[in-house]
């Protein structure tokens, strides 16, 4: 009747614990402490004692349980328990009190979710406080055992709480005689640690940001611009804004754009006068001299809706109409070497001869004739 009951009891404790843990698979601390209660039913052995036949009846019993698990794979525990017996033949009551330390291994082959297996063993101490001289003529007999222990374990209460239910073999030392003891409990922890997660290895050969298992393009050149599939985000007119962004997709190559990717207007009229030392009655400009041009030219491609007007002009040697003649042939052969040297459309230059209409200083020095023989450039943007 008494093993009926420890197993309707054993039933009691584990099953409502079922129910109430979560539905998700949990995770084991690493490490914790805790504290709780356990019951358990002892079966003694027969023939305890070789002076009388007297015995102690099987008895049922409670201990406090304090455990510490250093890692996934040990805890060391102590326990201190109570119970109340009597003998088979004189019906004496006894008291009994025990004291135990252990080490269980909890092996991670066994672990099954909330569940685990674990085993271990240690070393019990037991005093048996007896009410009249029965067992072996004596009030008081003191015990020194070691037992082994194998059980199960689940996670409760949101992983705040264990319910465990096992069996433990005991064997007196002295005597050799060997007790079961079928036990349950349940304890509370406190202090628990999670082992770190391990970080997942990911590939990403070509360190576009795009890992190896989505990456259409692996082989993408360092410091490229990629879209989530790995491959290179496109520029067609090199513009440095991406096609997918750029709402002018054909700017001019060298243009500034703004962030949508069209090209940016002059917002100033640029005025600048070159002294080309053209050859004497000639309209041929000196290559030395093409290199003048540099400047407005790099600002013609920066922004390429602006117009440039070339303007000749003499000094006043010579007659009037020549001089408009050659300053006009002067003006259109500086916008045919933009045109040939740097690529600046013809359509983008108009040119004009002002000859000796527009001087800038006097005539009637040498040094003032050479400021008058120059080439005004006006760069604007066209209304």
């Amino acid at each position: 009747m008494d093993i009926q009951k420890t197993a309707l009891i054993c039933a009691i404790i584990l099953v409502p614990s079922m129910a109430i843990a979560d539905d998700h698979e949990h995770e084991w601390p690493e490490s914790y402490s805790s504290l709780g209660l356990e019951y358990n039913y002892t079966l003694i052995a027969e023939g305890r004692t070789e002076d009388t036949d007297d015995n102690i009846t099987d008895f049922h019993g409670y201990g406090i349980n304090l455990a510490h698990q250093y890692n996934s794979l040990l805890s060391l525990y102590a326990q201190a328990a109570m119970a109340e017996s009597e003998t088979t033949e004189s019906d004496a009551d006894i008291d009994v009190e025990s004291y135990s330390v252990g080490l269980r291994v909890h092996p991670t082959a066994f672990h099954y979710g909330d569940w685990r297996a674990f085993a271990g063993g240690g070393y019990k101490y037991s005093n048996y406080d007896i009410a009249s001289n029965t067992l072996i003529g004596s009030n008081e007999v003191s015990e020194n055992a070691l037992f082994a222990e194998a059980g199960l374990q689940k996670l409760v209460f949101d992983q705040r709480f264990i319910a465990e239910a096992g069996i433990r073999a005991i064997g007196e030392l002295q005597d050799t005689y060997l007790d079961f003891q079928p036990f349950v409990g349940i304890s509370v922890l406190f202090g628990r640690s999670y082992p770190k997660p391990m970080e997942p290895v990911v590939l990403d050969s070509d360190n576009d940001g795009v890992v190896d298992g989505d990456d259409q393009c692996p082989n993408t050149p360092a410091g490229a611009v990629v879209d989530a599939t790995g491959c290179e985000e496109k520029d067609s007119d090199m513009d440095g804004v991406l096609d997918k962004d750029d709402a002018c997709p054909d700017t001019p190559q060298g243009a500034k754009v703004d962030a949508q990717g069209c090209a940016e207007k002059l917002t100033i009229e640029v005025r600048e006068n070159l002294y080309i030392a053209f050859p004497s009655n000639s309209s041929a400009v000196p290559q030395e001299s093409v290199k003048e041009l540099e400047n407005i030219a790099r600002l013609m491609k920066e922004y390429p809706s602006t117009e440039l007007q070339v303007f000749g002009h003499t000094d006043s040697r010579g007659s009037a109409s020549y001089n408009m003649q050659l300053s006009d042939a002067r003006a259109s052969a500086v916008g045919k070497v933009l045109s040939a040297e740097y690529d600046i459309s013809l359509t983008r230059i108009n040119s004009q001869g002002m000859g000796e209409t527009a001087p800038v200083a006097t005539n009637d020095t040498p040094e003032g004739r050479a400021e008058n023989r120059r080439v005004e450039l006006v760069l604007r943007q066209p209304e």
